[in-house]
């Protein structure tokens, strides 16, 4: 299967806005000044609890931004790597990211 991922844009945001607020909710983030790279989660934890069973905080995953001329293009990912996933884990991932995007874009308004 492809790996999940939603890419969105956030007008009005800078890097290190975007830094901080991901850092605010738990995210390991490494910045730079058009960029943003960051994780959060455990494949290790996911893997011996079960997908269905961890909070979202802890789905592996991925977000990798990059300055745009008026907005952050922000790409968020999973990171399970190889192996089977199921759709009501597939959907967990899907909720999980589009609540991010949410998150993000009220923080910008």
């Amino acid at each position: 299967m492809s790996r999940i991922q939603r890419r969105f844009q956030l007008g009005g945001l800078e890097p290190d806005t975007l830094a901080h607020r991901l850092r605010g909710l738990g995210w390991k983030v490494q910045d730079g000044p058009d960029r943003v790279e960051a994780r959060q989660g455990s494949q290790v934890t996911t893997r011996l609890l079960g997908g269905w069973f961890v909070n979202a905080d802890k789905l592996p995953k991925r977000l990798v931004s990059q300055r745009a001329e008026r907005a952050m293009t922000i790409i968020v990912e999973e990171t399970m790597g190889f192996g089977f996933m199921d759709p009501k884990l597939r959907r967990k991932y899907e909720e999980t990211f589009a609540a991010l995007e949410r998150q993000l874009s009220d923080r910008v308004m």
